[in-house]
């Protein structure tokens, strides 16, 4: 016989076996991530004076309250890099502008939008560490980063972790108080590249250790979950993280007792299809391994979520189901707006957002050419002469009288905005050049150094920078696509001086980690000084920064290299004083570089839309089919 209850006896019936020993309880948490933000508080183009509505951390706001109005349980994080990046950052940076006695402004946004806890990146020390120390105080979160220790004790130098205790609802309507312990983690082989900020106060720890080692303290102090903060991308396809390694997310996975990552550092987006050929990565559900995986961008373009759902039986809570998804502010494909910005952010800010920009419209120049970075990887670039131009300029007065004077003097650049890395390039017009374009040119802030190699080691190195290019069969597609995706343009060195060609049939000598493939082949196929064929004994001053002089990039030719000058200034700080001097630049490439033609292939890139209108001034690259989605395909010779 069937017994039916009244429904209020099933409510309370269903109540009390819940509370029993064993039952399952289940509490929905979400988690929010910003990450890499790099002073991109507003929606503005200090370098355009203009709102863009692809970024700005003003936009990411919007997303912000909107998820947490659909998701009562939450928790909100921001993953470093945040201090450096934009005009705004260093305007702030200069002695005088920044009382002390007012809250960073970063900070100050932050602050307001009630984040739980931040981490520290790699770029938080590109101001030197008493700066850091200053943008710290008063910040009412918990800043972390586990793996950065003072030099003289070895302990942390920052908060290592934290544990959140928090009181949330379960779908039943009870309250529980929880423990979520955070973990910072800072890309070890960056941080060390910024030896002069830092001027040997911090060493860095390998990531993995530290994270293994904090687990294991976090679990023994009752966390019921452990988070992993980490400023750290996933390692390439098919590499296994090293020691000392910035890029270690599959490793972090694999520890034990790890509930959920939220990534940053290489700028970009997981769960996303460009991670779908990572072993052990789940790009539907966003996992990497067993574990809940999100990574937000940059700039503000992306809010990461992960929502977990949290099981409790016999006194434990475990993630029993995970979803991680990326809301984006700009939608590419429509071409509009996904978020509009807070409307709170710009007041807290303004004073020091006007000041940048009266800051960045101070005149330097006159430029008669156009000089951008949009077909800077493929072709030789106005852009690209005129930096390394500048850091002849300085290499000379940096020789003058020393024991290297007589030698052969060489300058490297790189194209850091392309829209290989950014979706973005710079862009300068002819006409008024003003701070704001050196800035748009060399937007990080490194400092002037030069290296004495010889000529192995400078055809070693622009094999490294030829990693860039994807192999090209002769036999294979009329159209084969041209750039690797994975390897940043601010890895491809063109060095001046020189003359030198690639031959990308051949396999590439090294992997983007600088590592040497077993397979890889010599697509250095012609490098010359002078007319003449460069030596392997043969000796060379090249001229670069510090990033690459001091092992950015792992270029494995360069390790041991001897720094033979080490100047003052900035390399920004270089280019305009060139640019001041010449008073108008009229910069032509010397088209001392090239890729070498594959009878029948037509080699394909796709840029912005609007780099078509160079194309007069840029022979041998065409258009393919029309734009979609602001975008363009182009194509560098063929049938």
């Amino acid at each position: 016989m069937i017994v039916s209850l009244p429904r209020h006896l099933l409510a309370l019936l269903f109540g009390l076996l819940l509370s029993l020993p064993g039952a399952a309880q289940r509490l929905p948490l979400r988690l929010l991530l910003t990450t890499d933000v790099h002073m991109q508080l507003l929606d503005h183009d200090y370098t355009l004076d203009r709102p863009s509505p692809q970024f700005g951390l003003a936009r990411t706001a919007s997303l912000i309250e909107q998820a947490r109005a659909e998701a009562p349980n939450h928790l909100l994080f921001d993953n470093g890099d945040l201090l450096q990046g934009s005009p705004l950052g260093d305007w702030l940076a200069h002695q005088g502008n920044w009382p002390p006695a007012q809250l960073h402004p970063a900070y100050r946004v932050l602050r307001a939008l009630q984040v739980d806890a931040a981490n520290l990146g790699n770029h938080e020390f590109d101001f030197g560490l008493p700066f850091l120390r200053r943008a710290l105080q008063g910040v009412p979160f918990p800043v972390l980063s586990a793996n950065l220790l003072d030099s003289r004790s070895g302990k942390p130098a920052f908060k290592p972790a934290v544990m959140l205790e928090r009181r949330w609802r379960d779908e039943q309507g009870r309250v529980h108080r929880l423990r979520v312990g955070v973990i910072g983690l800072a890309p070890p082989r960056s941080v060390a590249l910024l030896r002069e900020q830092l001027l040997g106060r911090l060493r860095t720890q390998d990531a993995v250790t530290s994270a293994r080692h904090w687990v294991r303290q976090l679990r023994r102090q009752g966390a019921d979950l452990v988070l992993l903060l980490a400023h750290t991308g996933l390692e390439p396809a098919g590499q296994t993280a090293r020691p000392l390694d910035d890029n270690v997310a599959l490793a972090l996975a694999e520890l034990p007792g790890v509930d959920a990552l939220l990534l940053g550092h290489a700028h970009g987006l997981f769960p996303s299809p460009a991670y779908a050929q990572h072993p052990g990565v789940d790009v539907e559900h966003g996992r990497i391994g067993k574990v809940p995986a999100v990574m937000a961008g940059r700039w503000g373009d992306h809010l990461g979520l992960i929502d977990l759902l949290l099981e409790r039986r016999h006194g434990r809570w475990q993630v029993r189901e995970s979803r991680s998804v990326l809301r984006p502010v700009w939608d590419a494909q429509q071409q509009r707006a996904r978020a509009e910005p807070a409307t709170w952010v710009a007041p807290l800010i303004q004073q020091e957002h006007e000041a940048t920009r009266a800051w960045v419209q101070q005149p330097v120049a006159q430029s008669r050419v156009p000089l951008h970075t949009h077909f800077a990887q493929l072709l030789d670039s106005a852009a690209l002469q005129l930096l390394n131009e500048a850091q002849l300029a300085q290499l000379d007065r940096e020789l003058k009288g020393s024991r290297w004077e007589a030698l052969p003097r060489l300058s490297a650049a790189s194209p850091f905005k392309t829209t290989s890395l950014h979706g973005q390039a710079a862009d300068i017009p002819v006409g008024p050049l003003a701070l704001k374009h050196a800035v748009d040119l060399y937007p990080y802030q490194n400092r002037f150094k030069a290296l004495k190699v010889n000529g192995a080691q400078l055809r070693d190195w622009l094999e490294m920078v030829a990693g860039q290019f994807r192999t090209i069969d002769p036999a294979g597609p009329a159209e084969q696509e041209l750039l690797d995706p994975d390897y940043p343009s601010y890895n491809f060195d063109v060095i001046d001086g020189v003359r030198y060609a690639f031959d990308l049939t051949q396999r590439p000598r090294y992997t983007s980690y600088g590592q040497r493939r077993p397979d890889g082949g010599q697509r250095v196929a012609l490098l010359e000084y002078q007319g003449q064929p460069v030596r392997p004994e043969q000796e060379f001053v090249v001229a670069t920064n510090s990033y690459r002089a001091e092992g950015g990039g792992r270029f494995a030719a360069l390790q041991g290299a001897e720094v033979v000058a080490e100047g003052r200034a900035d390399s920004r700080q270089v280019l305009l004083d060139h640019m001041r001097q010449l008073g108008t630049v009229s910069t032509v490439p010397d088209q001392n570089w090239w890729i070498q033609p594959v009878p029948g292939t037509r080699l394909v890139f796709r840029g912005l839309a609007e780099a078509a209108r160079h194309l007069e001034q840029t022979p041998g690259v065409n258009t393919l089919g029309q734009p979609e989605a602001g975008l363009q395909r182009f194509s560098l010779g063929g049938r």
